[in-house]
């Protein structure tokens, strides 16, 4: 393809369907401190306590998010995946039946079976499921404490 005109020298030369990684579009909007961010469930919380500094709550809901699907990643392979199923819910949408909620985690999908016809409240059992398998996870496996440590992870209770 032939370019017609002058071509700036400091205009950005980016390939077109190139995308960006979440690391190099936040890397200019992140500061010292740390920004909690929570998944909100109808009875649980799962916080993600980021070690940086975002002034949109937008780009801190992206890196959370990114985080979150990092640890369920790296979880695959450990007995979460099975408390997970226990909760009907599954990174391979084929392992649940029926209607289903999907969540996007970063790299991740994680789906969950819709315990309701109401969208928010459906996504809001999902994350409550989700976060009964890391508690009962934490509970008996250290390596997953450690790993939801890595990841800035805690599971609380709404109160």
């Amino acid at each position: 393809m032939s370019q017609k005109g002058v071509v700036n020298p400091w205009a950005n030369q980016k390939k077109k369907g190139a995308a960006d990684s979440v690391q190099e579009r936040l890397a200019g909007k992140a500061r010292e401190g740390k920004t909690p961010v929570s998944l909100q469930g109808r009875l649980y919380s799962i916080l993600v306590t980021l070690p940086v500094r975002f002034q949109e709550s937008k780009d801190a809901d992206v890196a959370a998010r990114h985080v979150m699907g990092e640890f369920l990643q790296k979880s695959q392979n450990t007995p979460l995946a099975q408390l997970l199923l226990q909760q009907k819910v599954s990174v391979k949408e084929s392992d649940l039946i029926g209607p289903k909620v999907t969540f996007e985690f970063g790299p991740v999908q994680l789906h969950a079976a819709a315990s309701s016809s109401d969208l928010n409240l459906a996504l809001a059992f999902g994350i409550d499921r989700l976060a009964l398998a890391l508690t009962e996870g934490r509970v008996r496996n250290k390596s997953l404490e450690n790993l939801m440590k890595e990841h800035f992870l805690e599971v609380l209770r709404n109160v």
